[in-house]
């Protein structure tokens, strides 16, 4: 897992083409939900965890279309269906326009908290086990290139 603290008072709208990863799956699906990327959302502003934004790898909803055998690029703030899922945040599946629309309007003082690369399914879900490899993940202003950068 990676993760990358956001600045105080961060809003979604400010993470819009900010978001991306780039992956390579040898035998390996992306089934169960993972790899995901997890905004931690803090609803009023209080700077308390409330609930998480998961955005979902591969080129459908709810991490279908992941390629194997091939390296692939992933804008996270695209326009496919129901790659966030805001249910932690009662707001169901949605685009990324959708998402960043939905969170400002609902939850207007809202800050994302943080955000993470989070791959975790193998346990229940058989067909995402097996090697991953990410690179260039994006999060805000930061790009992870390689083994010796960190994110703070």
């Amino acid at each position: 897992m990676a993760i990358r603290n956001l600045p105080p008072g961060i809003k979604i709208t400010a993470l819009s083409d900010q978001i991306q990863l780039k992956y390579y799956f040898p035998f390996r699906s992306c089934g169960g939900g993972s790899p995901r990327i997890q905004l931690a959302i803090d609803r009023d502003g209080d700077g308390h965890f409330d609930g998480n934004a998961f955005g979902y790898v591969g080129h459908g909803g709810f991490g279908s279309g992941c390629l194997t055998g091939v390296w692939d690029f992933i804008d996270m703030t695209d326009n496919v269906p129901a790659r966030w899922d805001l249910t932690q945040l009662d707001l169901g599946y949605q685009s990324w326009p959708a998402a960043v629309a939905l969170i400002t309007t609902t939850f207007p003082n809202h800050q994302v908290l943080s955000g993470s690369l989070v791959d975790d399914s193998c346990s229940f879900s058989p067909s995402s086990c097996g090697q991953a490899y990410y690179d260039l993940l994006t999060i805000e202003n930061r790009t992870l290139e390689n083994r010796q950068d960190t994110v703070h």
